[in-house]
């Protein structure tokens, strides 16, 4: 169950709004993530328990990191303006990152609540992972990606679809569902914490993962779904997993 504020309100953002006005409705939305994001200076906040629906027939933009989460917030990419030929919200990377930025990234408190639900993340052919889940030094917890699209990281380095966990984190109950990973430089969705960080309750549900391992640089690892080091409770089930040298890799 999902901790729902009394207080919780739905904000909107589309293409051409206006980071002046409430972003309370369709008519008041919001235009840019750097609103969304704003921590202060501001009427309305975003903040724990909110939604926030980006027009699915827009794109955002940005270096490395497109969207940094906020903790027990909800985004969706799929619900708000469905009347289009886009099946999803766009974030798309213009910049290349550091080794742990990822153009989606959640990062919070061990008790985050965090859902991701219905975007395409294009890496662009750029030097970034598409998503993150404790990818930095921070860890996160009960964390839902649902219904997304990853693709076409840079075919040279170390880039990968998506990383749960990776740094000196601890990572639990994280459900990804329902989202599609392909053109990735390594493997293309994994759990793969360093030393000093650990992963737990995890589940690979219902996903389609296809042709990574892309470098040419650096010996690409063409994997479907990866699990490694210090992870417990792995659950993976009806994932399809295609053009891949190597399925699922336990190690």
């Amino acid at each position: 169950m999902v901790p729902i504020s009394a207080w919780s309100a739905t904000y909107y953002v589309k293409n051409g709004g206006n980071d002046e006005a409430a972003g309370t409705s369709e008519g008041t939305a919001w235009a840019t993530i750097a609103r969304v994001a704003a921590t202060s200076g501001y009427d309305n906040i975003v903040a724990d328990g909110d939604t926030v629906c980006f027009d699915r027939q827009g794109s955002w933009s940005g270096t490395a990191s497109v969207l940094s989460t906020t903790p027990g917030v909800i985004y969706d990419g799929t619900t708000y303006n469905t009347g289009g030929a886009q099946a999803r919200a766009k974030l798309i990377a213009t910049a290349a990152g550091g080794a742990r930025d990822a153009v989606v990234s959640i990062n919070g408190t061990a008790s985050n609540y965090t859902t991701v639900k219905g975007f395409e993340i294009d890496c662009n052919d750029i030097g970034v992972t598409g998503l993150g889940v404790g990818f930095s030094s921070s860890s996160a917890s009960k964390v839902i990606i649902d219904n997304c699209v990853i693709h076409n990281t840079l075919n040279a380095g170390w880039y990968y679809g998506m990383v749960i966990s990776y740094a000196d984190s601890d990572v639990s109950d994280v459900t990804v569902q329902n989202c599609e990973g392909y053109d990735t430089a390594q493997e293309i969705f994994c759990v793969y914490n360093s030393t000093g960080g650990s992963a737990s309750n995890i589940l690979f549900r219902n996903n389609i993962v296809h042709n990574g391992g892309t470098s040419t640089t650096v010996g690409g690892y063409n994997v479907g779904l990866e699990i490694k080091n210090n992870t417990n409770g792995v659950t993976m089930e009806y994932n399809k997993i295609y053009n891949c040298e190597t399925g699922i890799h336990i190690h």
